[in-house]
């Protein structure tokens, strides 16, 4: 990983930690569900596009999910 990458990838883990700690500390069990779920949603977005392709192709899915992010899916292929 080149000098930036490491900086940044560090910067944000920090950054997304103290955000968290600071809504541990200062927010409502409440409120820090829903700003998590919000999040939940935008994460959910992002991947939406690129996911589409995958629409009723569940071994294509779980090839890509293994092979680009390390995923392991198993599932019950009776239950399909």
């Amino acid at each position: 990983m080149d000098g930036y990458k490491e900086w940044a990838q560090n910067f944000s883990m920090e950054w997304l930690n103290e955000l968290l700690n600071s809504m541990e500390k200062n927010c409502s069990e409440e409120k820090c569900t829903l700003l998590l779920d919000q999040c939940g949603a935008c994460h959910y977005k992002s991947l939406e596009q690129m996911l589409e392709k995958y629409v009723g192709d569940l071994h294509g899915f779980i090839k890509f999910m293994s092979k680009e992010h390390g995923q392991i899916i198993t599932y019950d292929e009776t239950k399909i």
